[in-house]
């Protein structure tokens, strides 16, 4: 769960997370990651597959919300609307945490490979 400065909250249930808003006291929204992209080395290519895994983590800017899931993807969704923006898919291992920094201009997320990697997000 995160909770963002306007007190509205990200709260995840398995494959979906949720945009809570405090102000009308519903979720405004349900998402899930649509497909699980897996990279192909011996072609330098990744393929999307049409099978949703578990959200583990997830993150809230103004503008933004950022997920993190066991199908190695980052996914940057706007944050008003719940659509996917666009998706990242740099890690080979399984991602186990992310976090932020405090003037959410960079992210960072590690997998179980110990990769760490940053993400500069203006």
């Amino acid at each position: 769960m995160d909770v963002d400065k306007k007190k509205d909250y990200l709260l995840f249930r398995g494959k979906q997370f949720g945009f809570y808003k405090t102000g009308v006291d519903s979720v405004f929204y349900q998402n899930k990651h649509p497909d699980w992209p897996i990279y192909v080395a011996d072609k330098d290519t990744t393929v999307n597959v049409p099978l949703n895994l578990e959200i583990i983590s997830g993150i809230m800017t103004a503008d933004n919300i950022y997920t993190l899931g066991l199908d190695k993807s980052l996914r940057k969704w706007e944050k008003q609307s719940g659509e996917l923006i666009e998706t990242y898919s740099l890690h080979r291992g399984t991602p186990s945490a992310m976090d932020i920094s405090k003037d959410e201009s960079q992210l960072v997320t590690v997998d179980l490979l110990g990769k760490i990697h940053f993400w500069n997000l203006y």
